[in-house]
């Protein structure tokens, strides 16, 4: 009686351990289960974190684009309006000019009449 005493308390004692060890790799397997999954919520959010990112830089290029069309047509407009002036200005002073030439001219005729 005593030696089944002594084989169940060993028996048991197995089971104990089979069923601690069982239970470390049930509690492994969790872990790295939560772990995994863990993982891949992070790179979700890694790869939504990029794609925000891309389409802010892709907005602001688009932006900055809008601005830099914006601006030269504004210079374009400028320079168009300088011009349109310079021509003006030489066309006026051509003028003055031809108009000196010919009074000097009529008056270089009146002396010799």
């Amino acid at each position: 009686r005593n030696q089944n005493s002594e084989e169940m308390k060993k028996s048991l004692e197995k089971l104990d351990e089979s069923h601690a060890e069982q239970m470390e790799r049930v509690k492994a397997d969790m872990m790295k289960s939560y772990e995994s999954s863990k993982a891949a919520e992070l790179a979700r959010m890694a790869s939504a974190h990029k794609k925000d990112m891309e389409q802010m830089k892709h907005d602001m290029l688009v932006e900055a684009n809008d601005a830099m069309k914006i601006e030269t047509d504004r210079l374009v407009r400028a320079h168009e309006a300088a011009m349109e002036k310079l021509r003006a200005d030489l066309t006026a002073q051509a003028a003055a000019e031809t108009l000196r030439v010919q009074t000097e001219s009529n008056r270089q005729l009146a002396v010799v009449v």
